[in-house]
Formats: C-alpha cells, sequence, structure tokens
C-alpha cells in the first residue's frame, strides 16, 4: 500500500466521480481510493505512444534535460552535436572567420 497526493483539483474531480458512481448503486458504495485504483489500473493498460508524448510535453523540464545531457556528457566525454553547435551558435563561435573580400582593380 501506498500513498500518492494530488491536487485539491484532483480530489474533487475524483470525489465527483465516486459521488456519481455510487448515485443510486445499491449494490454497495465505492469510495475513492477504490475508484482511484480503478482508474489507475485502466489507464496503464489503455495508454499508448500518443499519451505518453503529450504528458511528457506537459512536465518537461529544461533544467532536469539538461543536467540529464551534462551527465551523459560527463560519462561518454561527448556532447550531442546539435547541442554542441547550439551552445557555440550561442557565443559566436558558430562563424569560421570571413575573409575581408578583395577591392576590385579600378
Amino acid at each position: 500500500m501506498g500513498r500518492i497526493t494530488v491536487s485539491k483539483e484532483t480530489q474533487n474531480t475524483l470525489g465527483a466521480i465516486t459521488d456519481r458512481i455510487n448515485d443510486g448503486y445499491i449494490g454497495g458504495r465505492v469510495n475513492r481510493t477504490q475508484m482511484a485504483n480503478w482508474i489507475l489500473k485502466r489507464f496503464q493498460s489503455e495508454l499508448d505512444e500518443t499519451q505518453i508524448k503529450e504528458i511528457r510535453a506537459e512536465h518537461f523540464d529544461e533544467v532536469a534535460m539538461l543536467e540529464n545531457i551534462l551527465r551523459q556528457a560527463k560519462e561518454s566525454g561527448k556532447v550531442p552535436t546539435d547541442l554542441k553547435a547550439s551552445l557555440q551558435k550561442q557565443f559566436g563561435l558558430d562563424e569560421s572567420p570571413k575573409k575581408k573580400a578583395a577591392k576590385a582593380l579600378t
């Protein structure tokens, strides 16, 4: 058995779902814990790649990503090519020195 913390809005939503299920149900009573367990088990079996991408996008953390990339770079000794190019561009190091155009003779 474990515990999770949910937002007040989620707690209210779960209460509304449970109340709706119990309304007119004479075969017993469903509580919020049972309802949350049922929802999570059902969600796991129906979770697809589109939903995974949607959840990841909604909870994307740039700092955590940079920390993980840095950790991987320290372990491997290599920085991803696109990140390296982006860092170089950020600091103006992406352009090779340009040769001055020779003036045309007149």
